[in-house]
């Protein structure tokens, strides 16, 4: 079974928290523009979707490491070798 890879899930949640962080630069945190209301939004959302894929990734891989080396046992205990 191939493995899904999250990583261009964790590449566009950092450029969504990257154009969050371009775009509220330079502003306090009293302005209330549309600006500063959407940077708040995309920072939210992008390190939020950087965790959460993070965690995916992370998951996927030791799952699959797992997998992979109990399959290998499994061949390992079948050949009469």
């Amino acid at each position: 079974m191939k493995r899904r890879s999250y990583i261009p899930f964790i590449a566009t949640a950092a450029v969504l928290f990257v154009a969050g962080l371009v775009l509220g630069a330079g502003k306090s945190s009293e302005d209330t523009s549309a600006a500063n209301t959407a940077s708040k939004v995309l920072l939210a959302i992008g390190l939020l979707a950087l965790i959460v894929t993070g965690i995916l990734e992370v998951t996927a891989r030791r799952r699959g490491r797992h997998s992979s080396a109990s399959h290998a046992r499994e061949v390992a205990d079948r050949d009469p070798r």
